[in-house]
């Protein structure tokens, strides 16, 4: 983010730190081990099926919500619903500006709560839907500059707890509902003092989750320092993405570059940490030396070596999904599957493979579409254990 950047989002110095707190403090470290290992799943038994998808732009997401399987096309702004056995029913909302239409030039993700959607467009603009109707309820944008702050302190001196400094961490962008009145976001901060590529304060004391109240319209919250094994390298920028997924009153979350799944209170408060390290991979991540080598490290490093992909948990069975990427020269990705803390399978999966929800008795999943074919890939299947 450029300076000129700040002077547009006329950045702030909110201070919201619960459970993080300010200076260079440890809060993993303590934190107990409660995870064990019972294999009891070692394949999957997999139902394939290809989706035409010529009436969509194909960029998008699959998701479930109640007895129907949806596509959100980040394009044309629409959702396509389908029944469970992947038959197309109807497309609903467009793009533009009427009452059943998102204005948002272009979406970047989606998150669906009970009768509600939440929309995030490209312009730090989001839109609320009812998923009965199908209608939009609510149009706002996320605004970073709550209270009035000194803008060349800000510049020249900023802090981690500083909301000004943050944005939206769109390449990375992960969101989850909290409950009906409060969703978490992916943020980050690229200011010239303090960021992936230049900055240990980046690894020790920035944020990587916002809480937004969606009544009120306000970014209230800034929570989730990154773990200790940011410490075991100077920037890997290219890997510090947070994982995240709601989990009953608990917050499940993780990183791209860390074996562990921790716990979370509502109140921020990290309590347990389970999780076993994927296989294939050897985290032995390139560092960035300067912010000019990233696109490099980036473009080579994505697709070299293992990571930590997606969290996912199924509230209806309590399972937990988390899915990486194992290094080169591996032509599948893995799956580990957790029952509360114990891990019951880790297993290979098709590259690129992403659970995307459950509608009783099947889990369904998508790999990215084929843009030749112009159609989708979705599965299904049952855990049997």
């Amino acid at each position: 983010m450029k300076i000129k950047l700040y002077q547009i989002i006329y950045a702030l110095s909110l201070s919201v730190f619960v459970g993080c707190g300010k200076g260079n403090v440890d809060l993993y470290k303590d934190v107990p081990y409660t995870g064990n290992t019972n294999m009891l799943i070692n394949s999957l038994s997999l139902d394939t099926v290809s989706i035409e998808g010529s009436r969509t732009s194909l960029v998008g997401k699959w998701s479930c919500l109640d007895d129907k399987l949806i596509f959100g096309d980040f394009y044309y702004g629409s959702f396509y619903i389908y029944d469970t056995d992947f038959n197309f029913e109807k497309k609903v909302l467009s793009r533009g500006r009427g009452p059943n239409e998102i204005p948002s030039k272009k979406w970047v993700d989606y998150a669906v709560y009970d009768d509600k959607v939440f929309i995030m467009g490209s312009a730090y603009d989001y839109y609320i839907v009812n998923n009965k109707a199908w209608k939009r309820v609510k149009s706002s944008r996320l605004n970073f500059s709550n209270e009035s702050t000194n803008i060349k302190k800000l510049r020249n001196d900023p802090k981690p707890h500083y909301l000004g400094i943050y944005e939206v961490n769109y390449p990375g962008l992960n969101l989850s509902f909290l409950n009906s009145e409060k969703l978490l976001f992916s943020i980050s901060t690229s200011h010239p003092k303090i960021n992936a590529y230049t900055s240990r304060v980046f690894y020790d004391e920035v944020n990587t989750i916002a809480t937004l109240d969606l009544k009120k319209n306000k970014i209230e919250n800034m929570f989730c320092r990154y773990s200790s094994v940011y410490k075991n390298y100077e920037f890997i920028p290219q890997f510090s993405n947070v994982l995240f997924t709601k989990s009953k009153d608990e917050l499940l979350f993780s990183f791209e570059a860390d074996s562990l799944i921790y716990k979370a209170k509502e109140d921020n408060i990290i309590t347990s940490k389970y999780g076993s390290q994927g296989r294939g991979i050897s985290a032995k991540y390139p560092e960035v030396t300067t912010a000019e080598n990233y696109v490099g490290i980036y473009k080579t490093g994505r697709t070299k070596y293992g990571f930590y992909k997606y969290l996912k948990q199924i509230p209806e069975t309590g399972i937990l999904f988390r899915g990486y990427q194992k290094d080169q020269p591996s032509k599948t990705d893995g799956l580990q599957i957790y029952r509360d803390t114990k891990l019951i399978g880790d297993i290979d999966v098709p590259k690129d493979f992403e659970i995307i929800g459950y509608i009783k008795p099947y889990y369904y999943a998508q790999l990215p579409p084929d843009d030749l074919k112009e159609e989708f890939t979705l599965f299904k299947f049952k855990l049997d254990y």
